[in-house]
């Protein structure tokens, strides 16, 4: 049978990896998400570019490249909110994950020095383990950050749309 110690040991060992795996996960979310808006603006810039010599030909056809921009910015947004939601997701588990594993550190740290068990009741972070909560700023400022992107996002593709329409008519 395993002492508290080792199983603490066995358990904290687990959760780096755990930890580990998750941090590369959240990286590889922020790069999918990178990658996807600078596929979008590049495709938006080319769409600009094709449009910002008016004429009066092409004033009759300005909804072309105005559906264009349109599904561009449809398809980019339907693409956009499953990594985005999975990368807010994974965040908070990896937080969780966090909070678990610095409370496993102390309690190997206190089952180190101490000689009373450590799966004792009298044991507070066996306790305070259930309590474990993020840390709510942190998460405000995720969440604002998230939603000020998604307004700049469509802000943005509000002015692609205007400017497809203005670029070929004026």
């Amino acid at each position: 049978m395993e002492s508290g110690y080792d199983e603490l040991k066995r358990s904290y060992d687990e959760l780096t990896l755990i930890n580990y795996r998750q941090q590369k996960r959240v990286n590889d979310l922020e790069k999918k998400v990178h990658h996807l808006s600078i596929f979008y603006f590049i495709f938006q810039a080319m769409i600009l570019i094709s449009i910002s010599q008016p004429s009066s030909a092409r004033c009759k056809r300005w909804w072309i490249p105005f559906t264009l921009s349109l599904l561009c910015s449809i398809l980019y947004g339907i693409t956009l909110s499953h990594p985005i939601y999975k990368f807010v997701r994974t965040r908070y588990q990896l937080d969780m994950n966090r909070l678990e594993h610095e409370m496993l550190r102390r309690e190997l740290h206190m089952a180190r020095y101490q000689s009373d068990p450590v799966d004792s009741p009298s044991n507070p972070s066996r306790v305070t383990r259930k309590l474990l909560k993020p840390d709510k700023v942190m998460w405000v400022r995720r969440y604002l950050f998230i939603c000020i992107s998604i307004f700049l996002l469509l802000g943005f593709a509000a002015m692609m749309l205007y400017a497809c329409h203005s670029f070929l008519c004026d």
